[in-house]
């Protein structure tokens, strides 16, 4: 039996490891330009989001969210001392996002989505997060 496209020619779907490993990257290109924040961070990465931080989040759709962060889901931890930071990204709506989005590197959608997990952690200032994501390297004119 003949294949007319080949598993090699194309390669698979990320999955959740190749997943945390473009976040990991892009969180430490990120860091040096975001002085405020911490560089202890840690990163989970499922295919999509459990039904009761939608709950929490008022959102039905689990394909809408393409990452949280502890202080969304626990207002109590946000800034607590002594508590590191804790960011979900979601692999299944990511994936889905960069398939509709077309012409996106993946690694960039990525570091947009851990960047959006920074600055609602830390209430950055948006322009902060954009000047971050151009001076890490990102072409954020990808991003629309």
């Amino acid at each position: 039996m003949t294949m007319l496209v080949s598993d090699e020619a194309w390669g698979c779907a990320p999955d959740n490891r190749s997943i945390i490993e473009l976040a990991n990257r892009a969180l430490d290109r990120l860091i040096p330009h975001i002085s405020s924040i911490s560089k202890d961070i840690e990163i989970v990465v499922e295919d999509l989001v459990d039904e009761e931080s939608l709950e929490k989040l008022f959102i039905e759709d689990p394909y809408e969210v393409l990452g949280v962060n502890s202080g969304m889901l626990d207002s109590l931890e946000l800034h607590r001392v002594g508590v590191k930071p804790k960011f979900w990204l979601y692999r299944l709506p990511l994936l889905k996002c960069w398939i509709e989005a077309g012409d996106v590197v993946l690694e960039t959608l990525i570091a947009n989505a851990v960047l959006q997990e920074i600055r609602s952690y830390y209430r950055l200032d948006v322009d902060e997060c954009e000047t971050a994501l151009l001076n890490a390297g990102y072409d954020i004119k990808q991003l629309g």
